[in-house]
């Protein structure tokens, strides 16, 4: 019996991977959970292992091919006697590896298949296909961006037609250019994202103060008697549930037409980490039903994983928003970028003791930096205000709860 092997779903917002090795060859005999491929999205590097036992029949993918969800990958004809219903592809993310292989050339890929009926149209955010039909654009004839996607710009940019080439400049004086560098698979994934979030989503940026004095001197004589010990972080993420209660349009996705909210059970948030090869933006899941101590547990196992490249797939899936914590660092205001189909993202920077006036004096007081980006087509400046507000307001109230 012939089995494909096909590209599963990623998670929200993933479209498109990079084949970056093949592991078997035609006529390769493979076990049931041998690894066939490895693709890299923009969050990880994945392993897919193979669902049954057999021989390789054919390979659809060559090496720096990019395929999305769906996608065959390869055949096999399975051995001995029907297997089980095969389950879910047991994924096992990693992050790439400081030090790249050497180039190999890669494998001649086998010829594209005439288009049919059945071909997938051309991937496009809503509004962008509006926009083709109404200045008469065949999407078909568009090319996409890094991330698969075709975007606004390049449908405008077909509209106008080709241009006259200007007139050759002078030639300038030979310049010292620098020593080229080649952007890292991950790091071109990030770029394609992050391009992405820029040019769709007309970003707006809340900043506030928080007083965190109060809050401060309660965390220092918690972890003084309680284990684990909370960090701000794990404060902050307590912050956003209760915000996100009172301000659900936040906890949501967007895909052009449609703002989809998220079920207050569906607290999903991502953790902005910085790890040994980049940005890696793990998951800490149902949030609003954890204690502080599960919090905190949680959140320093995902951080912990993703230095030593221990995350799985389950671990970069279903966020609802994303905290970016700079505070351990330094730094003061930053605007974080939206991760989309999210709506929103909130910064922290660095605490610090100020001058502030207080209780009727000037009093050194610990404050930090806060920001809330949130997408302006969900929502007017007074709703991300009043988020932000209730961010301040939860960040500087002493938890009374017990861990």
């Amino acid at each position: 019996m012939a089995t494909t092997v096909s590209l599963p779903a990623l998670g929200e917002g993933i479209t498109v991977a990079e084949i970056i090795a093949l592991r078997v060859q035609s006529d390769d005999q493979v076990a049931r959970g041998d690894t066939l491929v490895e693709i890299e999205s923009g969050k990880a590097t994945i392993e897919l292992p193979s669902p049954v036992a057999g021989t390789v029949a054919a390979i659809h993918v060559a090496v720096g091919d990019s395929v999305r969800p769906g996608d065959p990958l390869l055949e096999l004809d399975n051995t001995g006697d029907d297997p089980p219903p095969p389950e879910q592809p047991s994924q096992t993310a990693q992050t790439e590896p400081s030090q790249a292989p050497e180039a190999q050339e890669p494998p001649a890929r086998r010829p594209d298949p005439a288009p049919s009926a059945t071909a997938l149209p051309p991937a496009a955010a809503p509004s962008v296909r509006r926009l083709a039909r109404e200045l008469g654009i065949d999407l078909a004839q568009v090319a996409a961006e890094a991330d698969g996607r075709i975007s606004a710009a390049a449908v405008r940019a077909a509209a106008q037609g080709p241009t006259a080439a200007p007139a050759a400049a002078p030639p300038e004086p030979a310049r010292d250019q620098g020593d080229g560098q080649s952007l890292s698979r991950r790091r071109r994934q990030i770029a394609a994202l992050m391009t992405r979030s820029w040019q769709e989503i007309p970003h707006v940026f809340q900043q506030l103060e928080v007083d965190l004095t109060a809050t401060e001197a309660w965390r220092q004589r918690h972890n003084q008697d309680h284990a684990p010990h909370l960090s701000l972080s794990v404060l902050a993420l307590r912050a956003m549930v209760e915000a996100l209660g009172e301000h659900p349009r936040f906890n949501a996705a967007f895909d052009g037409d449609t703002l989809r909210l998220h079920q207050q059970a569906d607290i999903n948030i991502a953790i902005a980490a910085d790890a040994p090869d980049g940005l890696i933006a793990p998951v800490v899941h149902r949030v609003q039903s954890l204690s502080l101590a599960e919090t905190a547990e949680a959140l320093h196992g995902l951080i912990a994983r993703s230095r030593t490249k221990d995350l799985e797939v389950d671990d970069l899936q279903g966020a609802t928003i994303t905290l970016s914590n700079l505070g351990p660092i330094g730094g003061g205001f930053f605007t974080p970028l939206i991760t989309p189909p999210q709506v929103a993202a909130v910064g922290l920077g660095q605490a610090r003791l100020l001058p502030r006036y207080h209780d009727g004096g000037l009093f050194p007081r610990l404050i930090m930096p806060l920001t809330v980006s949130y997408d302006h087509r969900i929502a007017d400046g007074a709703d991300g205000l009043r988020f932000a507000q209730a961010l301040v307001r939860a960040l500087e109230t002493p938890l009374e709860e017990p861990s």
